[in-house]
């Protein structure tokens, strides 16, 4: 069974929100907790270097978070600043925010420029009420699967034979970046 530890967790915080900040803008209005775990674990073959999860209605009424952000220590303890922004850009991108449905068509033009909110306050501006608007939001916090799980041996042998294969295949093309590698073997 795992260690999950949260002291040095503040490291994983901090560099998070850069990466928020950056790249999943929209995570800033969840309360994301994080925890080390002692060592990376494999799932189906392939090791696991962030994962995140929802804690149930139970543990909510211990913890304030919306989710939990499990990072190995020892693979975090192994990598350079890219690959910890790689580590946890990769999990953000499995969390997907849906607004609740109570907040659609939400702020509404009332008069003007005067704007009513889903808590009921009304907003002079229609960019200043689309700002609070979104700060006050739920969201339904779901957690998704990667976009694409492929297997090394059967592109080796076959190409990109899929669709989604194919799309992540002309992304890599397409894209001319320069940029370093940011997954270790």
């Amino acid at each position: 069974m795992a260690d999950y530890f949260k002291e040095g967790s503040e490291a994983i915080s901090n560099l998070a929100k850069e990466v928020i900040k950056k790249y999943h803008p929209k995570l800033a209005n969840i309360n994301i907790a994080y925890r080390f775990r002692d060592k990376a674990k494999e799932s189906k073959g392939r090791i696991v270097y962030s994962e995140v999860k929802k804690p149930s209605k139970l543990y909510k009424t211990f913890i304030d978070a919306d989710v939990i952000v499990i990072v190995p220590e020892d693979k975090w303890s192994a990598a350079d600043q890219v690959k910890r922004q790689a580590m946890l850009d990769d999990a953000f991108c499995t969390i997907k925010l849906e607004a609740d449905e109570n907040t659609l068509g939400f702020p509404r033009k009332l008069e003007a420029e005067l704007y009513l909110l889903s808590d009921g306050r009304k907003i002079q501006g229609k960019r200043k009420a689309i700002n609070k608007q979104n700060e006050i939001t739920d969201y339904d916090i779901k957690i998704v699967d990667h976009q694409v799980k492929a297997n090394v041996k059967n592109v080796d042998r076959f190409g990109t034979w899929r669709k989604d294969l194919n799309k992540m295949q002309q992304q890599f093309t397409q894209t001319e970046m320069n940029f370093p590698r940011a997954v270790s073997k």
